[in-house]
């Protein structure tokens, strides 16, 4: 599989905590994650045993994961904007403002 597979944005909007198997894989979509992605991710680049770390993460562990995917998430999506949550408000950005912000600062050099 890829690193720029649809499905990882697609379960990280449903909230699953991605295991990835390779350090690219957290470099895609720095943009959009502002977070940092060892808040919300497992990197496990060996190729055997997997499932035995995964069980070996502590709940409070698995906790912070599920913290900070949730922050990280939301910048993931496109929406039609919240009601309850005025314009210009950080709680009001998605993945569109996200990567305009990004194209300007990149275009800026900044």
């Amino acid at each position: 599989d890829t690193a720029t597979r649809s499905a990882t944005v697609d379960s990280m909007a449903l909230g699953c905590i991605p295991v990835f198997s390779h350090r690219a894989a957290q470099l895609v979509w720095r943009w959009h994650v502002r977070e940092a992605w060892h808040n919300f991710s497992v990197l496990h680049e060996s190729p055997r045993g997997v499932i035995a770390h995964l069980l070996s993460l502590k709940p409070d562990a698995v906790t912070r994961l599920r913290q900070g995917l949730a922050r990280a998430s939301r910048l993931l999506a496109y929406t039609a904007g919240e009601p309850h949550v005025a314009a210009g408000d950080p709680a009001s950005e998605d993945a569109a403002d996200v990567l305009l912000q990004g194209a300007l600062a990149a275009a800026r050099g900044t």
